[in-house]
């Protein structure tokens, strides 16, 4: 699938939150839909969760603020990049919120697609596991 044809799509289809294995070929994929969703005016955030020392620093950053108004206005078509986001597959209370806070987004808009890039460990932990906060609401790509 080319970028240009994901960001073609993406908003017509109802798969919740898109996934990707941390790998160099995988994070050069999701920058080219980045890139892609610029050229056409979306709106594109991305927030390196591991450039903080926990899960509540990050979205109380500048950064995090963004993503936060993002998400809970009724904003315009967005992608948000949570770039290292193996520290949300600890169960943390900020995942369960995210989680709710996504799924409140996708229902009543649905103009917010995120994209998880995490290692294929992290991925099982919280999106497999039944007790995880995201578990079944991905689409792996």
């Amino acid at each position: 699938m080319s970028p240009e044809y994901f960001i073609s799509i993406a908003w017509s289809l109802p798969l919740g939150n898109y996934v990707v294995e941390s790998s160099t070929e995988n994070l050069a994929f999701v920058s080219r839909v980045i890139a892609a969703g610029r050229r056409k005016g979306i709106l594109c955030l991305t927030i390196n969760l591991s450039s903080y020392n926990d899960v509540g620093q990050a979205f109380s950053s500048v950064e995090g603020d963004s993503i936060n108004r993002v998400i809970e206005g009724k904003s315009k078509q967005s992608i948000i990049h949570f770039e290292s986001a193996d520290v949300l597959a600890a169960n943390d209370k900020y995942t369960f919120w995210l989680r709710t806070a996504l799924e409140i987004e996708r229902y009543t808009t649905g103009n917010v697609i995120p994209i998880f890039s995490l290692t294929q460990n992290a991925i099982e932990a919280m999106f497999l596991d039944v007790k995880a906060p995201f578990y079944q609401s991905h689409f792996s790509f």
